[in-house]
């Protein structure tokens, strides 16, 4: 395997000594040029990507029209929200425990928090 010597290695941003010649940058040549066309994007599934998309839409433009309006109901008028997430949580996995395990009194426990009949707090009733 042969080796360059140091001596013939260059630094491709430095002038190159004993060429004579001055090294004239493309910038001080040509000016700069910048495109109106917006970028082409890429395909990741078929027939799609070929488009090409801008943020500057025309009123009539079919993409403004399928705006999807979602109504989110105020809190407490759904039956979700009565439960924090917490106690959500505790009681789908005290119905799972009591579900797995055979326990039907924290199988029933953990039903009842998710209800909102009982409190994570309170120890579920059991028969003895």
């Amino acid at each position: 395997m042969s080796t360059i010597p140091s001596d013939q290695l260059t630094d491709p941003s430095q002038p190159q000594a004993g060429s004579g010649a001055p090294v004239i940058m493309p910038s001080q040549v040509a000016p700069t040029t910048r495109s109106n066309t917006l970028p082409q994007q890429g395909n990741t599934q078929p027939d799609s990507g070929s488009a090409v998309h801008s943020q500057d839409r025309e009123p009539g433009d079919i993409a403004l029209e399928k705006v999807n309006v979602v109504q989110v109901p105020p809190e407490g008028q759904s039956g979700t929200h009565e439960v924090p997430f917490k106690e959500r949580v505790i009681g789908v996995a005290k119905k799972t425990r009591g579900t797995l395990l055979g326990n039907t009194e924290l199988k029933e426990h953990g039903e009842q928090i998710l209800q909102g009949n009982a409190s994570v707090h309170d120890p579920p009733h059991t028969s003895n």
